[in-house]
C-alpha cells in the first residue's frame, strides 16, 4: 500500500514538474517574442541615424506600401505596411543582399565552372564558345564606359520601305490619326513620343533606323504630333551623356532634350540648352534615383548590371538642369508614379495629362513647370490596372480636365503586347480612347 502511494506521489510530482516546465517554457518563449517585437520598435528612433542604410545596397523596383485604414481589410493592410516598414529594415535588407550575393556567387563559381562534361558535336561546341564570348562582352559593358564612336554599318542600310513594312507603319499611323482626330474634336491636343533605345545614341549607325523611317512616314502622311527625337540626343552627345552608363533610360539631361521636342509640338516656348545652367553630379548606382519634388522614379539605376554587382559602390554621372528655377511647385498628390498631381505658379490656365512607361518619369520635373496643373499616371500592371474601376475613374478625370495629353513610351516597348506589364503604344492609346468614349458619349 505504501509503495503504491509513493508511486502515485512520484508520478504526480513528475507530471507537475513536466506541466510546470512546459508552462515556464511557453512563458519564457512568449517573453522573448515580446522582447524581440518591442526592443527594435523602441530603439529604432534612436539608432536609425547611426546605423548604415543604403551604403551596402538597397535595390527595390517598386513603391513601398503605405498604411490604408480599412475595417474590412485591416489585418491584410497592416501586414503589407509592416513588411515594408519594420524597424531597421533599411539596414537588414542591404546586409542580407551583400552576404547572399557573396555566398551564392562563390558557390556558383565553385560548382559550375568546367564541372559538366557534355557529349556534343564539335561544331556545336564552337558555337557555344562564340556565344560565351559574346555574353562576356555584353556583361563587360557594366565595367567600363561606353565609347561613343560612330559604328559604320557593315551591310548597306536600307532607306526604302518594303510593302510589309509600309503595312505596319500605316497601321500605326492610322491609329495615331484616329486618336488625334478624336481629341481635336474635343478641343484637346494629344502628343505621342517614342524615346530611342540607348544603343541608338551610344552606338549610332549610318543610315536611318526603323523608327526614323516610321517617323518620316507619319510626318509625310499625317498631321499627327509624333516625336522621335533621336537627332536631338545625338546633337548633345559630343558634350554631354544623355543616357546613363548603367541604365537603359535617359538621364535628367536626356529627359530635358526629349521634353523640348514635346514643347515644340505643344507650341510652348523652349529654352536652349546653352542658355540653361547644367551641372554634373555623381550617382550611386545602387540607389533608386529621386527627381526633384520627391518624384520617386520606379526603376533602379543599376537595372542593367549583373545581379552579382548590384551591391557594389559604382559611380555614375547625371546632370541637374536648372529649368525655370523661379516657378514654384505645389504637390497636390504623390503616390509614386501611379498618381501624381501638381500645381505650379505658372498661371496659364493649362492642364496636362501625361501617361506612358518609365521614360516619362525624369521628364516630369520640366513638364510640371510648363502648365498650371499637371496630372501623371504611369501604369505598370496594365491588365489589372485597366480593369480597376478606381484607376479608370482617375484617368477619366485626368482626360476630362486635360488641355494637352502626352503619351511617352520607350522604343523597346513600342510594339509590345505584354498586357500584364508594359504593353506598347497601341494598347495604351486604345485604353485612353475607351475611357474618353465613356466620358463623351
Amino acid at each position: 500500500m505504501k509503495g503504491s502511494l509513493k508511486a502515485r506521489w512520484f508520478n504526480c510530482g513528475i507530471r507537475r514538474k513536466i506541466k510546470w516546465y512546459f508552462k515556464s517554457r511557453y512563458r519564457i518563449l512568449s517573453q522573448i517574442f515580446v522582447v524581440i517585437l518591442v526592443i527594435p520598435t523602441v530603439t529604432h528612433p534612436v539608432l536609425k541615424n547611426i546605423l548604415s542604410t543604403e551604403r551596402e545596397g538597397l535595390n527595390e523596383n517598386r513603391n513601398l506600401s503605405k498604411f490604408e485604414f480599412s475595417f474590412q481589410n485591416f489585418g491584410a493592410n497592416f501586414e503589407n505596411f509592416y513588411q515594408d516598414n519594420f524597424p531597421f529594415r533599411n539596414s537588414l535588407i542591404p546586409l542580407y543582399n551583400k552576404y547572399y550575393n557573396k555566398i551564392n556567387s562563390k558557390y556558383f563559381a565553385e560548382n559550375t565552372e568546367y564541372n559538366i562534361e557534355l557529349d556534343i558535336d564539335e561544331s556545336i561546341k564552337n558555337e557555344l564558345i562564340i556565344l560565351e564570348e559574346h555574353v562576356k562582352n555584353e556583361l563587360a559593358v557594366a565595367d567600363k564606359s561606353v565609347k561613343n564612336e560612330l559604328v559604320i554599318a557593315e551591310e548597306p542600310v536600307k532607306n526604302d520601305l518594303k510593302i510589309e513594312e509600309i503595312g505596319v507603319y500605316k497601321k500605326i499611323a492610322d491609329m495615331l490619326v484616329n486618336a488625334d482626330n478624336y481629341f481635336k474634336s474635343l478641343n484637346k491636343k494629344i502628343i505621342f513620343q517614342v524615346c530611342p533605345k540607348k544603343d541608338k545614341i551610344t552606338k549610332p549607325v549610318t543610315g536611318r533606323s526603323e523608327l526614323e523611317l516610321l517617323s518620316l512616314y507619319i510626318e509625310q502622311n499625317s498631321n499627327v504630333s509624333f516625336s522621335y527625337p533621336i537627332n536631338k540626343y545625338l546633337e548633345i552627345e559630343p558634350h554631354y551623356k544623355s543616357y546613363d552608363m548603367y541604365n537603359s533610360h535617359h538621364n535628367f539631361l536626356g529627359a530635358y532634350v526629349s521634353w523640348q521636342d514635346i514643347q515644340k509640338k505643344a507650341e510652348i516656348e523652349t529654352i536652349d540648352i546653352g542658355d540653361i545652367d547644367i551641372t554634373a553630379f555623381e550617382i550611386d548606382v545602387r540607389k533608386i534615383i529621386t527627381t526633384p519634388y520627391n518624384i520617386n522614379c520606379c526603376y533602379p539605376y543599376n537595372q542593367d548590371l549583373p545581379a552579382v554587382r548590384k551591391t557594389e559602390y559604382i559611380k555614375s554621372i547625371n546632370y541637374n538642369v536648372a529649368y525655370k528655377p523661379d516657378i514654384r511647385i505645389e504637390t497636390l498628390h504623390n503616390s509614386g508614379c501611379y498618381q501624381l498631381e501638381f500645381k505650379s505658379s505658372n498661371i496659364n490656365g493649362q492642364t496636362i495629362f501625361i501617361t506612358g512607361d518609365s521614360f516619362l518619369e525624369t521628364q516630369l520635373q520640366y513638364a510640371i513647370k510648363d502648365f498650371e496643373f499637371s496630372n501623371i499616371s504611369h501604369l505598370y500592371n496594365y491588365d489589372a490596372g485597366s480593369k480597376s474601376q478606381a484607376y479608370r475613374s482617375r484617368i477619366k478625370n485626368y482626360i476630362e480636365r486635360a488641355d494637352v495629353i502626352v503619351v511617352v513610351i520607350g522604343e523597346n516597348n513600342l510594339l509590345k503586347d505584354d498586357l500584364e506589364h508594359n504593353p506598347g503604344l497601341e494598347y495604351r492609346i486604345a485604353l485612353i480612347l475607351e475611357l474618353a468614349g465613356e466620358i463623351y458619349r
